[in-house]
């Protein structure tokens, strides 16, 4: 008994998945806005997951012509092998700049 030291978890390390996606938004004044983005895959295709979805609410700040600061929720399901039925969520905090 090797004490699960040699033990393989999953043979495949990463994959791919095709998704299908959407995004919709609505201005709350000139500089905030509320979002929600989700999408739907894997399908089974080759080597892809199961199934997998992820959605996210956000609200958008645009403190400049360009630059922008957002805060959401992000919400990812995945069924794939060991990872069957596994969901991962958290806060999702991130800036962009628009040309």
């Amino acid at each position: 008994m090797d004490g699960g030291l040699n033990t393989i978890v999953e043979e495949t390390t990463s994959w791919v998945d095709a998704v299908i996606g959407f995004r919709a938004s609505v201005d709350v004044s000139r500089a905030v806005s509320l979002s929600l983005r989700g999408d739907v895959g894997g399908f089974s295709i080759g080597n892809s997951s199961t199934f997998t979805w992820q959605v996210l609410p956000a609200l958008e700040w645009r403190f400049t012509e360009h630059w922008t600061f957002g805060l959401g929720w992000r919400t990812i399901a995945i069924k794939k092998g060991r990872a069957d039925d596994t969901i991962i969520y958290g806060l999702d905090v991130g800036a962009g700049y628009r040309f």
